[in-house]
């Protein structure tokens, strides 16, 4: 089955889920550019969250996770600054889109960042 994914300004493609979480995620950075070393975790429409990048289960299918023909949304996940003592806590993820919708930032957002505190 396929999912839409959304980016940059209005940009979208189609995904196979019927992979691991592992290569689809491989393949989105690809499409969007991105380089593998960059953390990135898809959201659907209404801004939750999948948090692939603290799953163990990366060779599990993603079809396991994600609803075919649904629409999900790139994010890029920001950890905090390495040598702070905290380099395995995220403190955003910032949807890689042009204009998001106030739904998937959340009501209050700080410049298209959602802000999240834990950690790996």
């Amino acid at each position: 089955m396929f999912i839409f994914i959304k980016h940059g300004d209005n940009q979208q493609f189609l995904a196979n889920t019927n992979c691991s979480v592992l290569l689809l995620l491989h393949y989105v950075r690809h499409e969007v550019g991105l380089p593998d070393t960059d953390t990135i975790d898809l959201c659907d429409a209404m801004g939750t969250m999948h948090l692939f990048f603290l799953t163990k289960t990366l060779g599990d299918y993603a079809n396991k996770f994600l609803t075919a023909r649904n629409t999900y949304y790139v994010c890029r996940v920001e950890h905090e600054a390495p040598g702070t003592g905290l380099k395995n806590a995220y403190r955003a993820f910032v949807p890689l889109l042009k204009n998001p919708e106030p739904k998937i930032i959340g009501k209050e957002h700080d410049g298209g960042r959602r802000n999240m505190e834990g950690t790996v």
